[in-house]
């Protein structure tokens, strides 16, 4: 399990409330007062487990920071090997007994999160700690440059031990790697060539030019605490921890790598590895908190793809583009008009994050048509860090921030921005985010987010509520909502093709290129990342379905009385949840 939700300060404010509210006899005592209190109290403990989640807290902030000078205990490199005994944690909530409202809703969700996660215990290992989607190799110097604060000259102290650590890190990392090889667990070549192509850029770029060391430097210049005097000297250390530690420890990375190659299989499917097909199915249940088979799944993704082109082109043809040779050729002649696309400039980039911008506005506008909770925080559209650009996404949500990747304008045309926003945005993710924090007595996990198919499926179903609010209404947008909606189809497709079907990665190139209108370079990063997180691709699309079969379902049901806004409450108004307990919860809701 690749991705980590990372908490922020709320965790810590949450340990205040426990310990301030109810006394620290119930931080040590097997069976708090409440199962909230239990929930949040295991989750509070694997945070203050580890060192970098304590700098990610923000507990620098409250003079708690000697953890600062520390990495992570890398012989654990993945959560599942960092929870604590779940069969422990499934009896205790299990004897939370006459339980109501959204406490049994809760208790509901932490059990099927704790079976997941159970199922999920003997392949643990299946996993690949290096790779190029949130690698550990890469998870360092992002985390060094973006995490590890810099505003005083202790900060830099610990900055620089963080530095020197590097060694004991990347040798636990380089045990835990050997670990899985002797199980018979090794990534597939591509991954290894591409992870070794990533790290030997690392330590090929020039000291002065690393990230480690711009960071660093630009940080500093900022401080008026510290002499610049004093920070070149300690530029100067960090280089030679730089040159003489970090780069080393890469090295080794890198030799680990080129030796692993020789052990290899060939493909890159989880069906190379020992026991791998059950390990892809129980992935795919956790991603997808469903029953769905890998074969159900792939048939579904292949028969959404056929319905969504089939809408795409009817729309291109009535736009007078010639659809006879396919869909990826009428989109690519749709996409090849300069009209499309914001000058590459900063002046461009501006009305492009404008563009946006005015298309958050105005949807806040229309919140009323669709949500009972309409005073919601401010969003604001930004620009990605120029620093980290080159390794961010196209558009991601953060603490009440869409920041925007504008390194290439072309992979941002002008009727695809309002869906980037939608998404992101309102009322996607930062509503859906903020609905979530306003439902009293749900613990931290589901308030956070645990269940990815819910937070994405809600996030594309945000996708097309202006549409059906009127908001707004033209061909261009109508083809951005299915093109993206069918590149998460293909991806039920790609995705089990691989894992299961025994697909090559070419294979699922040229699907994702004929048969989703993906460019190759597009293409490839969706295929590379199947490869390395299993199982996660689906849960987009199928979460969606789920929601809109719901609805569906309650429109059927209550006819004239169905209320959108109702609905839109019910869904939101228990936090993150598995889409089967979802569905339960919003029939129960509705029916009152």
């Amino acid at each position: 399990m690749k991705k980590v939700v990372y908490w922020t300060l709320g965790i810590f404010l949450a340990l205040l409330l426990i310990l301030v509210g109810i006394g620290t006899h119930q931080w040590f005592v097997e069976k708090p007062f409440t199962l909230r209190i239990f929930l949040d109290r295991e989750v509070i403990k694997l945070a203050l487990a580890s060192p970098q989640m304590k700098t990610t807290l923000g507990l620098h902030n409250l003079g708690i920071d000697e953890h600062n000078a520390h990495l992570d205990d890398a012989r654990q490199t993945t959560i599942l090997e960092k929870l604590p005994d779940l069969t422990k944690i499934k009896a205790i909530t299990q004897s939370y007994q006459e339980l109501e409202g959204q406490d049994a809703i809760t208790k509901q969700a932490t059990l099927y999160l704790l079976d997941s996660l159970i199922e999920l215990e003997p392949y643990k290992y299946h996993n690949y700690p290096l790779d190029t989607f949130g690698g550990l190799q890469s998870q360092y110097p992002d985390y060094m440059s973006k995490s590890h604060p810099i505003s005083s000259e202790t900060d830099i102290k610990h900055y620089l031990a963080r530095l020197r650590d590097s060694k004991r890190y990347f040798e636990q990392i380089i045990d835990a790697v050997e670990m899985r090889a002797n199980r018979g667990i090794v990534p597939p070549a591509i991954v290894i060539e591409n992870v070794t192509e990533q790290m030997q850029k690392f330590v090929h770029t020039p000291l002065d030019d690393n990230i480690l060391l711009t960071s660093l430097k630009q940080r500093m210049s900022q401080l008026s605490s510290v002499t610049p005097e004093q920070q070149l000297q300690f530029y100067e250390q960090a280089k030679a921890l730089v040159a003489e530690v970090v780069y080393p420890a890469y090295y080794r990375l890198i030799d680990m790598y080129n030796q692993l190659l020789e052990k290899s299989k060939p493909g890159v499917g989880y069906w190379r590895l020992p026991d791998g097909e059950n390990a892809y199915a129980a992935l795919l249940r956790f991603f997808t908190t469903s029953d769905l088979t890998p074969d159900e799944v792939y048939q579904t993704g292949v028969d959404e793809v056929h319905r969504i082109q089939q809408r795409m082109i009817a729309i291109l043809a009535a736009q007078g583009i010639d659809t006879k040779d396919g869909i990826a050729a009428a989109y690519a002649s749709f996409l090849d008009n300069p009209a499309l696309y914001y000058p590459d400039s900063q002046s461009g980039r501006t009305e492009l994050i404008n563009s946006m911008q005015q298309a958050i506005d105005e949807l806040a506008v229309a919140l009323p048509e669709l949500f009972t909770l309409t005073d919601i925080p401010a969003l604001k559209i930004e620009r990605s860090p120029v620093l980290s650009e080159k390794t961010d996404t196209l558009a991601r949500y953060s603490a009440n921030h869409v920041y925007v990747n504008l390194s290439n304008l072309k992979a941002l045309p002008k009727h695809t921005l309002p869906i980037l926003a939608y998404h992101e945005g309102i009322p996607g993710h930062h509503y859906e985010s903020f609905a979530s924090s306003q439902v009293a007595g749900i613990p931290i996990m589901f308030a956070e987010g645990v269940f990815g198919a819910y937070m994405e499926g809600w996030a594309m179903y945000a996708e097309q509520l202006p549409q059906q609010i009127g908001l707004v209404d033209s061909p261009e947008h109508e083809l951005a909502t299915l093109h993206y909606d069918l590149s998460r189809a293909a991806r039920m497709v790609i995705d089990t093709g691989i894992h299961t079907r025994r697909w090559s990665r070419q294979e699922a190139i040229n699907y994702l290129v004929s048969q989703a209108a993906q460019s190759e370079e597009e293409a490839i990063v969706e295929v590379d990342r199947a490869i390395v997180v299993p199982g996660s691709g689906p849960m987009y699309k199928i979460g969606l379905m789920k929601i809109q079969a719901l609805r569906a379902k309650m429109q059927h049901k209550l006819g004239d009385q169905f209320s959108l806004k109702a609905f839109h409450q019910s869904l939101l108004g228990h936090g993150s949840l598995p889409l089967s307990l979802l569905e339960e919860v919003v029939e129960q809701d509705m029916h009152q």
